[in-house]
């Protein structure tokens, strides 16, 4: 309970004093310093910080499943495919791509604390470190993934240009899968930012909506681009 209490407090007055919000929060130092705080092997360092390991592995098998099913419904070939994935974190997803197998993978992320376990890994993938939200994605992509790092954009501005940065990293009749959207919009912790459909699709012409599913405590798009 005690641990609790710490962990509100530090979120409502210590983090966005630290960090600040919106346009002002310092998103790469605050998933350093996560990172740094929970180490690789825990999964509360991308998960959520308030419940156990054994309840953070769920949900993420739980996520990998309806990322695997809802791609092959939508007709997304990952076998062979030239794929980027935005906020690769521990990996998590990197494995997922690769055991379906990718042809060419480039994984990208805010902070680069991972990447020197992660390219033993995988020796054939690339990993960069960028912040999506104002640094320029190069290349483009038969698939563009980003999960679970549209909540963590927490502002308007740097959501036009992240969204931005993805679109223009697809091919055309290439696929952007991007999740969680949640049903509603609005502010809900400093690093935490609830974006909806009419947030997303608003920024991302060009693309139209191929599958939709229930992801986390939103839904997971898959988008295909037509322009």
């Amino acid at each position: 309970m005690l641990e609790r209490i710490r962990t509100i407090l530090w979120k409502l007055f210590v983090g966005p004093f630290r960090y600040g919000k919106g346009d002002s929060f310092d998103a790469k130092q605050y998933w350093d310093d996560r990172f740094a705080r929970h180490g690789r092997r825990a999964i509360q360092s991308v998960g959520d910080e308030s419940k156990s390991t054994s309840e953070n592995d769920q949900a993420y098998a739980q996520a990998r499943a309806v990322f695997e099913q809802t791609c092959e419904k939508a007709g997304v070939g990952l076998a062979g495919a030239s794929v980027c994935e935005v906020g690769v974190g521990t990996g998590f997803y990197t494995t997922v791509l690769h055991e379906a197998g990718v042809r060419q993978y480039v994984g990208v992320d805010i902070t680069d604390r991972f990447f020197g376990e992660l390219r033993e890994r995988f020796s054939d993938a690339r990993f960069e470190s960028l912040d999506i939200t104002c640094d320029v994605l190069e290349g483009e992509y038969d698939v563009v993934c980003m999960i679970d790092v549209l909540e963590h954009i927490t502002s308007k501005r740097r959501l036009s240009a992240a969204l931005h940065n993805l679109a223009r990293a697809a091919k055309k009749d290439g696929h952007l899968v991007l999740g969680p959207v949640m049903r509603t919009s609005g502010s809900k912790l400093f690093y935490v930012h609830s974006w909806n459909r009419e947030d997303v699709m608003s920024r991302l012409g060009g693309f139209e909506e191929v599958e939709v599913a229930a992801f986390r405590e939103g839904d997971l798009y898959v988008l295909k681009k037509n322009s």
